[in-house]
């Protein structure tokens, strides 16, 4: 999302970026959206895992999570509601697993999948963003 604002000349918005468990051992799929970032040439070298904390939560003004687990783990942990991504890009509550039940494909296929639905859709989700802002 940096790297949608950036280029299309929008300085309004800041983006930070947590995870629910950021010290994991997920880095055979975490590489791969890596990879596909750098191949979009989008530079990731400073790219750190940061833990989701209540502070991050409190000072932000729109927390967003892909999926029913992080929401939930969020409300639960520090109760603070959150939206889903696909809530703002196509209101609907619906959740982004990097893999669904029922998908197929290497983690690596998935990820890459992943990626590309956010490239797509960054567009449509940052003017969902600017109506919440209005």
């Amino acid at each position: 999302m940096k790297d949608w604002l950036r280029k299309n000349g929008r300085n309004d918005i800041e983006v930070s970026s947590a995870g629910t468990d950021a010290t994991s051992d997920i880095s055979s799929f975490c590489m791969a959206h890596l990879d596909r970032l750098e191949e979009m040439g989008i530079d990731v070298s400073g790219h750190e895992r940061t833990q989701v904390t209540k502070d991050i939560l409190e000072n932000c003004d729109l927390a967003i999570v892909m999926d029913e687990f992080q929401q939930r783990w969020i409300e639960e942990k520090f109760g603070i509601k959150t939206l889903f991504y696909n809530e703002m890009y196509k209101n609907e509550k619906t959740s982004l697993n990097i893999s669904p039940p029922g998908t197929r494909g290497t983690m690596e296929e998935k990820s890459i999948r992943m990626v590309r639905y956010f490239e797509g859709s960054m567009g449509e989700f940052v003017k969902a963003v600017d109506k919440i802002r209005l």
